[in-house]
């Protein structure tokens, strides 16, 4: 995101309504853009959903295989570095 900054004089900032303590004195001025709200909304949805999603295949589950895939990443992993390493393909 980009973001401009610059110094001025509070009187040249006419057309903006600045607190008593701003007037006579240098500010900065930061712009940088608005944020869309229209797409906060839609992540916001499609995190919704997903999360929805969530437990939907629940009753396919095996609970005696969760400890088996907790381990699963990271043994394939291990097993798939070693193979590079090691030219075990």
């Amino acid at each position: 995101m980009e973001i401009f900054r610059q110094t001025v004089e509070s009187d040249s900032l006419n057309d903006i309504s600045l607190p008593e303590s701003f007037i006579g004195k240098k500010v900065n001025v930061i712009i940088y853009p608005a944020i869309d709200e229209d797409a906060i909304l839609s992540c916001e949805k499609r995190k919704k959903a997903i999360y929805d999603l969530v437990g939907i295949f629940s009753e396919y589950a095996k609970p005696g295989m969760r400890e088996q895939e907790e381990a699963a990443w990271e043994e394939a992993v291990v097993e798939n570095y070693a193979r590079k390493k090691y030219g075990l393909d």
